[in-house]
């Protein structure tokens, strides 16, 4: 090998080194300094500020679950009953989570039902047209709030450039597992350097599970290709010139489950050398149960999710056909977690249309 190429590979590694430095030791240790240094001193605050109105928007998906519990949780919120809406979308789900929702109507819950499952931004982007809310607060049907957190969101809307305010989101694992302890801790990491970029009021991604912006910045989420909607819309908002802040005060929480699998969704069509075939579910195109192309070790698919850690039988087999034996990471709970929804997809109670 030329000295000119092992140059080179030098500046590559030590180059790549740095940016990986740069993310995950770098920008979280200098990130309390450059806070305190460049934090924003002149604030355009609106005088005699007024409570707001607020519409909570809840995007569900097959949360029967969980969604009595959330709704209770919402119902003890303090804030003006008359200055909050309360829209839950049903995004097509099997299960009985409409008809858990509907029982609520009195309460001044609204059911806002798809006919069939469009995703999570498409309903957002229906629930978002229905709002009166001058505020929008987005979250996730398993996030609970403390009962002022509605309150502690909008309070930092009285300046005028403020666009969207993040919340603090707890999570809380009972289940022991290494996995819910990893999540867990770097979720406080993550918390940490989203409160050192709020007092910058510069947030790079909300948290979907709990936000709040203004409804006039809302930008309609793209439907045919996936985004992550907290970042996407935040993003947006800094773009046209607004702040983005973090309260800590403003406090979810959720409850962790310690390993969760899920079946991902198949696209394509292949009569000959196909690579999967979907006995019981449904896939991007409804028409086709084949996906993919399989000859001999070449395998080209577009599985979405992921697959190959939470199917470890399937992900020793990929690794074996490299003449290579291994064993899964977190087999034992993995397997737990695959069967389950194994027993899911087994039961004809649920259809998948």
């Amino acid at each position: 090998m030329s000295e000119e190429v092992v140059f080179y590979l030098r500046v590559a590694f030590w180059g790549l080194f740095f940016l990986l430095a740069l993310c995950y030791v770098i920008f979280p240790v200098t990130l309390p300094f450059v806070s305190e240094l460049f934090k924003r001193r002149r604030r355009d605050i609106i005088e005699n500020f007024d409570l707001p109105t607020v519409s909570l928007l809840i995007s569900a998906f097959n949360e029967e679950g969980v969604i009595e519990r959330k709704i209770q949780n919402i119902l003890e919120i303090d804030y003006p009953k008359e200055k909050l809406e309360v829209l839950i979308g049903d995004d097509g789900s099997a299960d009985r989570t409409a008809e858990i929702i509907a029982r609520y109507a009195d309460k001044g819950i609204t059911l806002v039902k798809a006919p069939k499952n469009a995703g999570k931004a498409a309903m957002l982007n229906r629930l978002q047209k229905i709002a009166k809310g001058e505020i929008l607060v987005f979250c996730d049907a398993n996030t609970m709030f403390f009962p002022n957190v509605v309150r502690k969101l909008v309070a930092p809307f009285e300046d005028r450039k403020i666009g969207c305010v993040c919340g603090h989101l707890i999570l809380s694992d009972k289940s022991g597992s290494m996995l819910g302890q990893g999540e867990s801790s770097y979720w406080d990491l993550e918390s940490e350097i989203k409160k050192f970029e709020g007092i910058l009021d510069r947030l790079i991604g909300g948290n979907g599970a709990l936000y709040a912006i203004r409804r006039n910045l809302y930008t309609e989420l793209p439907v045919k290709k996936s985004v992550m909607d907290d970042f996407f819309i935040t993003t947006k908002i800094l773009q046209k010139g607004y702040f983005c802040t973090f309260v800590a005060s403003a406090i979810g929480t959720e409850q962790l489950t310690g390993f969760k699998s899920q079946f991902s969704m198949l696209y394509g069509q292949n009569n000959e050398n196909y690579f999967v075939k979907v006995d019981r579910g449904i896939g991007i195109n409804r028409e086709s149960k084949l996906e993919g192309y399989k000859d001999h070790n070449l395998f080209v698919t577009q599985i979405l999710g992921p697959i190959l850690p939470l199917n470890p039988e399937f992900c020793e087999y990929l690794i074996s056909l490299t003449g290579e034996k291994a064993t899964a990471a977190f087999k034992e709970e993995a397997m737990d977690a695959y069967n389950q929804r194994v027993k899911e997809f087994s039961d004809p109670k649920i259809k998948f249309e």
